[in-house]
């Protein structure tokens, strides 16, 4: 059996295999919800709850090899310290404005005892140069960690809920993407009228480039997050924090979803044969008198029960 362990034990061992660990290593709930998926190691209730071993993992040599390999896989995802190339590069752009850092810095001052002059609202930045300068530092500092780049972030996610195929697969991206933007305007306002006129309006149009409509995308997603005061980098903080605790049902999800459609989940509607399968189990066949072997394939199954049924039917209106 094993048990999973923390990610100071990854790293050790790591070093002891002379080994380069990466920035940070993935943490138990990580290590946890890529051992779930049960691609490697099969899970298993613990027989000893009363020691508080939790849920054991079974495995062969493949699976132990197959899972050992899908971690470190996953911790190469994640990305290391900044280059001085990017450093630099920072230094030259600057970030962009985070309200999120502003109070983080404000908090950082704080705690140093340190005096933050006022915040000018109009000119987006402080009064006082000093100020500028340190959050400057700050913003920019904040950027270059391997926490901020949220995009590297949401990799190792992916990577543990779908695994490499699914989240490679470009129109199931295309897919969910439109979703979720459709629900976002939705949420803010937009009617299912104007939606679909602006659907009619972009198809009707030269095709874009995506590097550049990318770039579109993170543009006016900001200008909405402005004009709704909302903070784009703190609600997709938010969210990947909360997606991560979803994994199981997310996967329930995509196992429903129809093969080749766009639609996140299946139809609700109901076939006749669901029916008469429902009817079936809700039955004693044998009061019935029929004789219904169930080695028979699910087709023929039905439509014996199906005549059986007419036959019954007409009994009782012969009765009448």
């Amino acid at each position: 059996m094993i048990e999973v362990v923390d990610k100071s034990v990854v790293k050790r061992v790591a070093t002891q295999m002379g080994w380069t660990p990466p920035g940070r290593g993935p943490t138990n709930e990580q290590i946890v919800a890529l051992a779930d998926r049960g691609e490697h190691l099969t899970p298993s209730p613990t027989k000893y709850p009363e020691l508080g071993h939790g849920t054991q993992y079974s495995c062969g040599e493949p699976g132990l090899l197959g899972f050992s390999r899908a971690l470190l896989d996953f911790m190469t995802l994640v990305p290391d310290a900044p280059t001085e190339e990017q450093a630099q590069e920072m230094g030259e752009n600057g970030a962009p404005h985070s309200e999120r850092e502003r109070q983080l810095y404000e908090a950082y001052c704080k705690g140093h005892c340190w005096k933050v002059g006022p915040w000018d609202v109009e000119l987006g930045c402080y009064v006082d140069m000093t100020d500028r300068i340190r959050f400057a530092m700050w913003r920019d500092r904040a950027a270059l960690g391997s926490d901020s780049i949220f995009q590297s972030r949401v990799v190792p996610w992916l990577k543990v809920c779908f695994g490499v195929k699914i989240m490679a697969d470009k129109m199931e991206r295309n897919q969910r993407f439109f979703e979720e933007a459709t629900e976002l305007v939705q949420a803010n306002g937009m009617s299912q009228e104007d939606c679909h006129k602006l659907v009619d309006y972009v198809y009707g149009r030269p095709i874009g480039e995506l590097h550049q409509e990318v770039g579109g995308v993170m543009v006016t997603l900001a200008a909405l997050c402005n004009a709704s005061k909302i903070d784009m980098h703190e609600a997709g903080d938010t969210e990947l924090a909360r997606v991560w605790t979803k994994i199981e049902q997310i996967r329930a999800k995509q196992a429903a979803k129809p093969k080749g459609s766009p639609l996140p989940q299946t139809d609700d509607s109901v076939s006749e044969a669901d029916r008469l399968d429902w009817l079936m189990m809700q039955c004693n066949v044998d009061d019935m008198g029929i004789d219904m072997p169930y080695s028979i394939e699910r087709p023929e199954y039905l439509q014996r029960f199906r005549q059986a049924i007419d036959e019954r039917v007409r009994a009782e209106r012969s009765k009448v």
